[in-house]
């Protein structure tokens, strides 16, 4: 994959971004599958409104909100690189990550008939 450059910089947490860009779509994708397939419902209420609204405004919302975040990363960037910065971008990817997981097992635990 080619890291991400702005200029000749390059950003020096480029993969942690791209890291974390996936686990919001896998996010994205599971939610949208376990609600439609009424084996989970939205707990964020504001997710949860735009997902009553319709998917795609769901989808385009939350894309929305990770790329203004990941954009106002990238502007930071130019004004100064920290290392508690890394470790924000590390504990995001934790999160999503296990959010994702939970995701996984609540959604499948919830198609095998485990909770009834």
């Amino acid at each position: 994959m080619k890291k991400l450059r702005f200029g000749t910089k390059e950003h020096p947490h480029s993969n942690l971004l791209k890291n974390l860009l996936v686990l919001n779509l896998f996010d994205l994708c599971i939610t949208i599958f376990a609600v439609e397939a009424n084996l989970a419902e939205e707990m964020n209420p504001i997710m949860g409104y735009f997902l009553n609204q319709s998917p795609l405004a769901f989808a385009l919302f939350k894309i929305f909100v990770m790329q203004h975040a990941i954009m106002l990363e990238i502007n930071k960037f130019y004004k100064k690189d920290k290392i508690a910065k890394k470790w924000m971008w590390y504990f995001l990817i934790f999160i999503y990550g296990a959010t994702v997981l939970w995701n996984i097992t609540t959604v499948s635990a919830q198609a095998f008939g485990v909770f009834q």
